[in-house]
């Protein structure tokens, strides 16, 4: 990006939008609703069954990211995802012709960190001058 094309003005506005939006879909989940006779169910158990929701899945992710952080400082592993793009030509001639990706395949796992002595094989040279066959 060059220079001034950037105004932060613009994104605070819109962040400011999106939270009003959103803020009034989960206040007005809260407010009862004025209803003559008895419900089927509670009006306030939608909002608290969602918010169970968002909570466990909020306390799933602090899990797994103290796990990957132990796993990291303990094994020396640390999470990592590869990608295997698939490219291919386009079909037809003309000014649009070019690679277009066909398939992506993606791997979550555990990868080591600590690469120390192991060969360079980009540049054939060791990668600590500390190891010697």
């Amino acid at each position: 990006m060059t220079c001034g094309t950037v105004y932060p003005g613009v994104s605070i506005t819109a962040a400011f939008i999106f939270l009003i939006g959103n803020a009034y879909t989960i206040i007005t989940n809260w407010v009862p609703p004025k209803q003559f006779g008895n419900p089927g169910l509670a009006w306030f158990l939608i909002p608290v069954i969602s918010f169970c929701v968002l909570g466990f899945s909020a306390l799933w992710l602090v899990g797994f990211l103290t796990k990957a952080s132990r796993r990291k400082n303990k094994q020396k592993e640390e999470f990592v995802l590869r990608r295997h793009p698939k490219f291919d030509w386009t079909e037809g001639g003309g000014k649009d012709e070019g690679l277009v990706l066909v398939h992506e395949t993606i791997n979550l796992c555990w990868q080591s960190v600590n690469m120390d002595g192991l060969m360079n094989f980009e540049n054939g040279n060791r990668g600590s001058e500390s190891y010697q066959l």
